[in-house]
Parts: C-alpha cells; sequence; structure tokens
C-alpha cells in the first residue's frame, strides 16, 4: 500500500474520531475503495452515516445509496431514498442523477417520467453533465 494513502487514512480517521464530519467523510471512500486499507465496507458504511448524521450531503447519498441496496446493512430502500433526495436537494448531483434513473425505469419506486425529468434538470444545475444529457432527451 503506498504510505501516503496510509497515512492520509490515519489522519482522516483520526479527525473522524475527534468529530469532524470531512474526515469521516474522506475516510469513508477509502474503505469502500481499498485505499490505503483493505476493503472495509462496515468500516466505510459507519464513516458514511457519521458524516451524513453530521450533514455531509454527498456522504448521505453514499449511504442512502448502500441502504437502499442492502448493500452490507439492512436494506431499506425507503430510507435510502430519502437520504438520496435530502442530498439531491442539497445539490449532489450524483444523488439527483441516481433517483432520477429510478423513477424513469421503476427501479424500486413507482415509474414517474416528469420527476424523472426534474430530477435530471436538478442534477444538471448541479453540474453533472450526464443529467445534462439525459435532460435533453427527456
Amino acid at each position: 500500500m503506498a504510505p501516503d494513502l496510509v497515512r492520509a487514512l490515519k489522519l482522516f480517521e483520526e479527525a473522524c474520531a475527534g468529530g469532524d464530519i470531512n474526515g469521516c467523510a474522506r475516510a469513508a471512500p477509502m474503505y469502500e475503495q481499498a485505499q490505503g486499507t483493505p476493503r472495509d465496507m462496515p468500516h466505510a458504511l459507519a464513516a458514511y452515516k457519521k458524516a451524513c448524521d453530521g450533514g455531509h450531503q454527498a456522504s448521505c447519498y453514499r449511504y442512502g445509496h448502500h441502504q437502499r441496496l442492502g448493500e452490507h446493512l439492512t436494506r431499506d430502500p425507503a430510507q435510502g431514498v430519502q437520504r438520496m433526495q435530502q442530498a439531491c436537494d442539497a445539490s449532489v448531483g450524483e444523488a439527483c442523477f441516481e433517483l432520477a434513473r429510478m423513477y424513469d425505469n421503476a427501479e424500486g419506486v413507482a415509474r414517474d417520467l416528469q420527476h424523472a425529468l426534474a430530477l435530471y434538470k436538478q442534477g444538471c444545475a448541479a453540474g453533472l453533465e450526464q443529467a445534462c444529457v439525459k435532460s435533453r432527451y427527456r
């Protein structure tokens, strides 16, 4: 493992343990993507949840995504969608895009093409190019 990644993860963990939600938000994807540590989804999800509970909306999106699918934690689609919507409302484009795709394709929610289009547009406004492309073709 790259020593810089190991050191960075250690610093993020210390910050998270000290209550810094940004430390939690930075550590979580490192655990999820095996950067500076072997992949550790329980630690990743705990860090995403702590950051989300502290108001870090991109972490709410990631935690909601896993919660909706039941990946490495109890499946709760309704709560997952709620967390993802919260992140979308805070201009996390990826959350808007994933929600739009869900409504577009009836993945765990009732199909609603109008709502899907609104979410694609919201994701586009947040700066996510793929949401802009989808919103032009709806």
